[in-house]
């Protein structure tokens, strides 16, 4: 890595750093200004950190078709930790949430939950009918959600866009694409995040890229979580995926042209 790249590594830690400040002062400081989210949509209403599924998980709910999505069912967080992923509470998702989100949360935003890192992350859905299989979600409820999506997404202005899964990803792209938005994408990239470390298998691909346009969303970076975090074997696994994802930022947002993440 040349010095000049180095500097401008550590000016991108310094702006995100004064960007999560400013958004904890801002909540501190000032009233809400929202309430709530659609459904299926949760967590801080400045998410600095947004992650974006296909569906809330759990079991299938019957009669899907008949369902209507409620604009206003969701909740959203104004400086108030949003613990429910990660917490032990009887309503909290539990499984390997609690075990994964805290360290994806706070590796990818840089900061403690107990400093605010809790009050700054939340999900969107396309879809609002809990599945627990991206493969059981409709494909006409998901081209539904999208404008809900965009809607959540406009509003926190996230600095890191971080779709759960494939199809996630992929509906979110065609989403942004269609709100006028391109893409800037490093045109190589030498991945390798280690997955069992009793073997020898490896993520080796990250979709990565920094949003461009005169939208309010300009600048923000979308980056594919490397595993879905209720499917990560492990703490360690989670943490290197969230290592991962903190340097994929930091690179993309440099617009650099190769990206490069060695987490073995």
């Amino acid at each position: 890595m040349t010095n000049v790249s180095r500097q401008s590594n550590q000016s991108i830690e310094r702006f995100l750093k004064a960007e999560v400040t400013y958004r904890l002062r801002r909540m501190r400081d000032n009233v809400p200004t929202r309430k709530t989210w659609p459904e299926g949509c949760y967590g801080s209403a400045l998410s600095w950190l947004l992650f974006v599924g296909p569906s809330p998980g759990g079991k299938p709910i019957g009669n899907h078709g008949i369902q209507r999505r409620k604009r206003t069912g969701g909740q959203c967080y104004w400086d108030t930790a949003f613990d429910l992923p990660y917490s032990r509470h009887p309503d909290a998702w539990g499984g390997k949430y609690r075990e994964n989100m805290p360290v994806l949360i706070e590796t990818i935003i840089g900061l403690s939950l107990e400093q605010g890192s809790a009050k700054l992350f939340g999900f969107a859905n396309f879809d609002w009918i809990p599945s627990p299989k991206e493969g059981l979600v409709s494909s006409i409820r998901l081209k539904q959600g999208q404008v809900d999506v965009l809607k959540v997404l406009k509003l926190a202005r996230p600095r890191i866009i971080a779709p759960t899964t494939a199809a996630a990803h992929a509906r979110l792209l065609l989403c942004l694409r269609k709100a006028g938005y391109t893409f800037l994408i490093p045109s190589e990239q030498s991945v390798r995040i280690r997955i069992d470390p009793r073997g020898d298998s490896f993520h080796t691909q990250m979709d990565a890229l920094k949003l461009k346009g005169r939208g309010m969303l300009a600048g923000t970076v979308v980056i594919r979580l490397p595993q879905h975090p209720a499917r990560m074997l492990y703490r360690q696994h989670g943490h290197r995926c969230a290592l991962a994802m903190r340097k994929a930022l930091i690179q993309v947002y440099a617009e650099q042209s190769r990206l490069v993440i060695d987490e073995s």
